[in-house]
């Protein structure tokens, strides 16, 4: 139960564009036109996140920040079991009555009774502590955080240090934590070192600025799976982030200063209460991979004999490349930010996909939650600087939603907000399902930066016959030579799209839906099919009762539209494992199974095909006969039924607990 207090300030932006927001490290927000009442008040357990913004700005040339206070209510001291013991006070709800605070009597044994106060068994409680996180952005944010009277409230003298020390003063909150997201050079200036000083030599101080050790990513098994993948080809499957333990440190000590101050971690825990376990959970902060983890990836591969798999193929396309210009291609890529359905496991995101042109530009595919994260840990983990990820993200030119399924869809904010942050005058297109506007219409309300980021194009106005409306700036951003939807069956408003003139052809992404004859014959001849393939071949009564597509379904559909290559994605939430495939329906086609991570291009599809029995040789010896906490109804709910009696009964669809 915490009580917040918001700490707003208003600040220049070093360059005095009021549009540029590269320094957003954490509670900035642009200014806004709109009005919104600054906060008086703490804010209780039920705050609405709404009444926690400060007030906007009153000058186009400023933006506005939050710094945060926490404070806990009163801190109860330790129980003491032995003395009560000692005391004679039987054990149950007399006890409880003490931790509580009040006094209590009982019978002793010769009949009399005694009174026992709560303070003799229990030790001085505290008025409370606090844990601040401090957004310092600039000198003059600086300035006001030092003279908000919330902080200066906390701010320590010799005199209460003493009385700290002594244990004189149970009745005053104290700073505990200081979470810093400071530049560098604001942190180590001598007026922030006073500063941090001024709150007590007890206060720990963690710094979220200048510590490689940022970039490290918190999903380990993710990790660990692309680094394993990595190991089989280190070009289709990149390692997201950074994972050298150059800069990580446990401490960062300024030889001119007193305090020694904690680098952040991610998964780094704090603990505030109980008292007895203050401080930090070193336990919680587990290192970069490390050399014996990925020893034993190497073990694991070899026994499977995944890594003579992977060796084999390479030898057999070794020097293959397809004939064109090469620089001119280079750029061309075709990445994953997820690969799993309906929600995140630990070894796949939802779902989205990332297609770069040969231009440098490029469309996103239906970009579940997470996809700007997944992004961004891609490009880090290629050493790209901050720079050339923000002209990644500029370079985002159109973006494609299949259907409203939120898994679909619900990293559109982020990536429309950020991109409008760094070229507002440059508005990207958005091809989408009517009811992805009514959202994001609605989201606008409370986030104004999706105000004029993208520019509307209703998939209803972009079927197979119309003319996409914005064929001719697709044309120029992306070479398209045309760009068209046809409708699915999946759930209301499912669509398909067609779009030629990409860095691979003529490319056709399914979205969700059962196996549609339509969009083979729409993208008929293509170079490369996308295609949802959430269950495996015998599942196929669950697909037809979830409106999803097997694995040899999604391989029909490529053989009708006769497409050079495919590219399997948006499978159940289960371990990794590859499906066997079925030889008559394959062909002679690239058929490649999607990862989070992974990058294609035009010249190694085919190579990224062959690989595909390494990867099925590893993760059937990794997995083989084990089942996943993650191995739930992917969009469904909890059904008792098999999917063969939910099919053989009339009407059963209609029920409420099936659909």
């Amino acid at each position: 139960d915490f009580v917040i207090r918001s700490i707003p300030f208003m600040y220049k932006d070093e360059n005095g564009d009021p549009s540029s927001n590269n320094d957003n490290i954490g509670g900035a927000s642009d200014s806004f036109t709109n009005s919104r009442s600054q906060l008086t008040q703490p804010l209780g357990k039920k705050a609405r996140i709404d009444d926690m913004l400060s007030s906007p700005s009153t000058s186009t040339t400023m933006k506005h920040g939050n710094s945060f206070l926490f404070t806990t209510p009163r801190i109860p001291g330790k129980f003491d079991a032995k003395r009560a013991k000692e005391l004679g006070i039987p054990r149950g709800p007399l006890y409880k009555e003490l931790k509580n605070g009040k006094s209590v009597s009982f019978e002793l044994p010769d009949g009399s009774m005694k009174l026992v106060h709560a303070k003799e068994v229990v030790a001085a409680g505290s008025a409370g502590i606090s844990v601040a996180v401090i957004y310092c952005p600039t000198d003059d944010a600086f300035e006001q955080l030092r003279q908000s009277p919330p902080l200066k409230n906390l701010q320590q003298s010799k005199e209460d240090i003493l009385a700290e020390i002594r244990g004189d003063d149970n009745e005053r909150v104290t700073m505990e934590c200081m979470v810093h997201m400071t530049p560098d050079g604001i942190m180590k200036s001598e007026e922030y070192d006073v500063w941090m000083q001024s709150f007590g030599p007890h206060v720990q101080h963690i710094s979220l600025g200048g510590s490689k050790c940022i970039d490290e990513s918190p999903y380990r098994s993710a990790t660990l799976d692309a680094i394993t993948r990595n190991m089989i080809d280190e070009d289709i499957f990149p390692v997201p982030c950074s994972h050298d333990t150059d800069g990580c440190r446990d401490e960062i000590i300024d030889e001119g200063s007193d305090l020694k101050v904690i680098p952040g971690r991610n998964m780094m825990e704090y603990v505030l209460v109980p008292r007895t376990k203050r401080g930090l959970n070193s336990s919680s902060v587990r290192q970069v991979i490390s050399q014996q983890e990925r020893e034993e990836l190497e073990r694991e591969l070899s026994e499977s004999q995944a890594l003579d798999a992977s060796s084999k193929a390479h030898n057999q396309l070794n020097g293959l490349c397809l004939p064109g210009d090469n620089d001119k291609r280079q750029l061309a890529e075709l990445s994953f930010t997820g690969t799993g359905s309906a929600i995140p496991c630990k070894h796949r995101n939802v779902n989205g996909i990332y297609m770069r042109m040969n231009n440098g530009n490029a469309i996103l595919l239906d970009p579940g939650e997470g996809t700007m994260g997944q992004l961004l840990r891609l490009w880090t983990g290629q050493k790209e600087d901050e720079s050339s990820v923000q002209n990644r993200i500029c370079n985002i030119r159109a973006i494609w939603v299949s259907h409203p399924h939120a898994d679909h869809h619900l990293g559109l904010i982020r990536i429309l907000c950020q991109r409008n942050d760094l070229c507002p005058d440059d508005p990207l297109i958005l091809m989408a399902p009517p009811p992805i506007f009514y959202f994001l219409e609605e989201y606008a309300e409370l986030e104004p930066r999706l105000r004029g980021s993208y520019v509307k194009v209703s998939s209803t106005d972009m079927v197979h016959g119309k003319i996409n409306p914005q064929i001719e700036k697709l044309s120029e951003d992306l070479g398209l030579s045309s760009c068209f939807c046809v409708p699915v069956s999946h759930c209301q408003h499912s669509y398909g799209v067609v779009m030629d003139g990409t860095s691979f052809g003529k490319v056709a992404f399914s979205g969700d839906c059962r196996p549609s004859t339509r969009l083979a014959l729409a993208a008929k001849g293509a170079n490369l099919l996308i295609h949802e393939a959430t269950f495996e071949d015998e599942l196929q009564e669950d697909a037809v009762l979830k409106r999803h597509s097997t694995v040899g379904e999604a391989l029909e559909v490529a053989k009708k539209m006769d497409a050079d290559s495919v590219v399997l994605t948006h499978f159940s939430q289960r371990y990794p494992r590859i499906s066997k495939i079925d030889e008559s329906v394959s062909g002679s086609k690239s058929i490649v199974f999607a990862f989070d991570f992974m990058m294609l291009k035009p010249d190694n599809l085919k190579l990224a095909s062959k690989l595909t029995e390494s990867l099925r040789m590893y993760y059937t010896y990794k997995f083989e006969g084990k089942d996943s906490d993650d191995d739930k109804d992917d969009d469904s709910v909890k059904i008792e039924l098999s999917s063969k009696e939910i099919l053989s009964t009339p009407g059963l669809f209609a029920v409420k607990d099936v659909i």
